[in-house]
């Protein structure tokens, strides 16, 4: 089996409220910068052993679905990864 490396990036579900990101969007305005919003989450990157790149993207869903993710307030993505097998 080959080994596959794979990114998830978990977001906030839009309608929750996301204190971590509204304390950076105070700091970001301070400091002149002409931001609007700003939301915080996570990257996680994952190598897994799989059959192909389809059977490595399965995987990663799967495992983002069950475990990286709480599906009540988050949403996952997977996410390409430049220079890495896919």
């Amino acid at each position: 089996m080959a080994q596959f490396k794979r990114v998830v990036a978990v977001d906030l579900k839009p309608a929750l409220l996301d204190p971590e990101g509204e304390a950076i969007l105070g700091v970001l305005q301070h400091l002149g910068f002409p931001v609007t919003d700003v939301r915080v989450g996570k990257r996680i990157q994952v190598t897994v052993s799989a059959e192909g790149p389809e059977a490595a993207d399965r995987a990663v869903a799967a495992l983002a679905e069950r475990v990286l993710a709480n599906p009540v307030m988050e949403t996952f993505q997977l996410q390409p990864t430049e220079g890495v097998p896919r």
